[in-house]
């Protein structure tokens, strides 16, 4: 994973590392490109891939409630129960359920994490979902198709000790594309002065046209924040994938 200086980028083995990137890139034909950035001090963001077999990888964006060091250990929980040996990974609305259950009685009082977690299934054509209050990604079915938000919510992880999680399907043909994001990216500066709303956002990346790839899609979107003159108030996640 790098930024976009092209610097390699860690978060104390929190986040999938290039060989792993590669490695998904590989097997399930995909152009992923990602952007993690982490103002001081660091917050609760966290992103990972999951292959399942040969045919199916999900991938994953979570974030933790709250600001500074006091929330490592709540992303390192998370980390932990995305990545236990039993967790049924190919079924999205029972792993936010697992990871709900794994995070009532550990977070502190009134934190909570939202999270969206899906499987691309390259063998099916399709995309498999289910979100906890995380922002709505953007979704194409196919080569020469518009970017959409996809619908989901879902109560915040954490916060009851038995909530219930919907699973979404949508078709994820060859040209399929995924961009997932973290709050940051709608909140620079902070709204109402904020470069993009989720429907500025989904324009921005359809203006783009058909051929652009992941690594172009996250510069543009980078770039239009102007970092240089707006301040990150929180971590900054940002994963465009495209089904080659």
């Amino acid at each position: 994973m790098v930024n976009p200086d092209g610097e390699i980028c860690a978060f104390d083995g929190l986040l999938p590392d290039d060989r792993l990137v590669s490695s998904c890139e590989a097997m399930y034909g995909l152009d992923l490109s990602s952007v993690f950035l982490s103002p001081p001090p660091m917050s609760g963001d966290l992103w990972g891939l999951l292959p399942i077999d040969d045919d199916r990888l999900a991938v994953f964006c979570a974030d933790v409630c709250g600001h500074g060091l006091a929330v490592a250990p709540h992303a390192r929980k998370v980390h932990q129960l995305l990545h236990a040996p039993d967790l049924e990974r190919s079924r999205p609305q029972r792993v936010l359920a697992e990871v709900n259950s794994g995070l009532h009685g550990y977070l502190p009082p009134g934190r909570f994490a939202a999270m969206f977690y899906g499987v691309i299934d390259i063998a099916r054509d399709q995309l498999d979902y289910a979100c906890s209050t995380f922002l709505p990604p953007l979704w194409r079915l196919g080569e020469g198709r518009p970017y959409e938000l996809l619908e989901g919510a879902g109560l915040p992880l954490g916060f009851q000790p038995r909530a219930r999680y919907e699973n979404h399907s949508r078709r994820f043909e060859r040209g399929g594309g995924l961009v997932i994001y973290s709050d940051a990216l709608v909140e620079t500066p902070m709204p109402p002065q904020a470069v993009f709303d989720t429907d500025r956002l989904c324009s921005a990346v359809n203006l783009l046209g058909f051929d652009a790839d992941a690594a172009t899609i996250n510069a543009h979107l980078i770039d239009a924040l102007d970092l240089e003159t707006n301040r990150l108030e929180d971590d900054l996640t940002l994963i465009a994938l495209l089904r080659r």
